[in-house]
């Protein structure tokens, strides 16, 4: 009986492990894309602001002319400027 709870419980440690490595993995993973996110922003010092009730990042001297992107949050206003600083 002793020999079936050592086994039991060697398995359970076994997985436990791997879920944790797993979970360190990706969250190096979410550390990678979060620096490669913030790239332009770094790259071109810009400064999300508010511009009215949306979240904006602009690169250039008006939106009409400029690189823009806009989102709820800080964040989401980065990534929307990465996607039209990327795709146009």
């Amino acid at each position: 009986m002793n020999g079936i709870l050592n086994e039991e419980m060697s398995h359970m440690l076994a997985n436990s492990i791997n879920h944790y490595e797993s979970i360190q993995h990706q969250e190096k993973l979410n550390l990678i894309i979060s620096e490669q996110d913030l790239i332009f922003v770094k790259t071109f010092n810009l400064k999300p602001f508010k511009d009215g009730n949306a979240w904006c990042v602009l690169l250039g001297e008006e939106q009409m002319s400029g690189i823009v992107g806009f989102g709820e949050t800080p964040l989401k206003a980065i990534l929307d400027f990465n996607r039209s600083f990327i795709y146009g």
